[in-house]
């Protein structure tokens, strides 16, 4: 195999054999236009791309860079996100032209070549969200495996289809999700009616908000053209708390199958409060969402006042944490607290 890396927007027909290869092997279905919407449209630029092919010229493994901006202290940068990695099941053994000796597995010489290449060009830090198995390999190409802490917090209002499509939980707390739905749904049911101060709370196209930076955290999408670009135009909706207010909620839409997911949020003390809630639980209903899921990362004062305020509110919340592997040279992106991370960062799927 040979081993390039490129920087985008590629052709059509290489867009289509990588995207085909990528749903199948990760039995993913994300449309072409979006695949090529993250790789192609980022306000900085198209993405890296490294590509193997075989004697016949054809695309056997790929993984991408995405560049974005983010904001850190009174500068900018452009991090990088890798994705959309797999390198077919007969080329996992195969000998990559200038590796011959090399004892890596192919997938850590092909990724570790990409991110040589961009942190050359000036991007960095690199994280890369991923499974298990991967998480033990990627080590080997320099990069640090960093464990965020976060609460995730759980409104049901479907209690049985939740019980069955929740992901990554096990028998016990299907059962539990369950039965506290039940209690969830019925509480919302009627309460989400008599909440005052929902009419307040107004939906917003994307363009018309209010965006700032978080200076002492690595922050994203807090600026007009990159917030454009990450929420897609019928897949998210925006919540804005008044007229000319600068808060607001970013929701992933959700349905029968799935939660509707906050992934962004700029709001001040007292919030979330029930008014917002039960806007959001307005929200789910009409999608016919499972609930309402708000993952709040970190343990600082204010994370936990939020908690706080949804477990009183109903939500079931646990902790957990979430693994992120970090290619970087500058030891801040090695400590959980130099990120502002939000879902915003992991919920590109359709």
């Amino acid at each position: 195999m040979s081993l390039r890396i490129v920087r985008g927007p590629l052709e059509p027909v290489q867009c289509e054999a990588i995207l085909s290869q990528y749903n199948q092997l990760t039995s993913s279905q994300i449309p072409l236009s979006e695949f090529r919407h993250w790789v192609e449209g980022t306000p900085d630029g198209p993405a890296w791309h490294a590509l193997l092919e075989n004697s016949d010229s054809q695309i056997v493994g790929h993984s991408a860079v995405i560049p974005l901006g983010g904001h850190f202290g009174a500068g900018r940068l452009v991090a990088g996100k890798v994705e959309y990695a797999f390198i077919k099941e007969d080329y996992k053994t195969a000998v990559i032209r200038g590796f011959e000796d090399s004892g890596r597995l192919r997938n850590a010489i092909m990724i570790h070549q990409l991110l040589l290449r961009c942190g050359a060009e000036g991007l960095g830090p690199f994280f890369i969200s991923t499974s298990a198995p991967r998480q033990r390999m990627l080590p080997a190409v320099g990069c640090t495996n960093v464990k965020f802490p976060l609460t995730e917090c759980l409104l049901v209002l479907q209690p049985l289809q939740a019980a069955r499509a929740t992901p990554n939980v096990k028998n016990w707390q299907r059962a539990m999700l369950a039965g506290s739905g039940f209690f969830q749904a019925s509480l919302w049911s009627a309460a989400r009616f008599l909440v005052p101060g929902q009419k307040k709370i107004l939906r917003r196209p994307i363009s018309r908000v209010s965006l700032a930076a978080k200076k002492d955290r690595l922050s994203f999408f807090n600026d007009p053209r990159s917030f454009e670009w990450r929420y897609l135009d019928g897949q998210y909706a925006c919540l804005e708390l008044g007229e000319n207010s600068e808060q607001y909620v970013v929701v992933k839409n959700g349905g029968e199958d799935r939660y509707a997911r906050v992934c962004q949020w700029r709001l001040s003390g007292g919030q979330p409060d029930l008014a917002l809630l039960g806007r959001l639980v307005s929200l789910a209903k009409q999608q016919q969402a499972l609930g309402v899921r708000w993952a709040v990362y970190g343990g600082d004062r204010k994370a936990q006042e939020m908690v706080s305020r949804l477990r009183k509110a109903g939500f079931v919340c646990a902790a957990r944490t979430r693994a992120l592997l970090i290619h970087t040279t500058d030891q801040r992106f090695h400590a959980p607290e130099s990120w502002d991370l939000t879902d915003a960062l992991f919920s590109f799927d359709p």
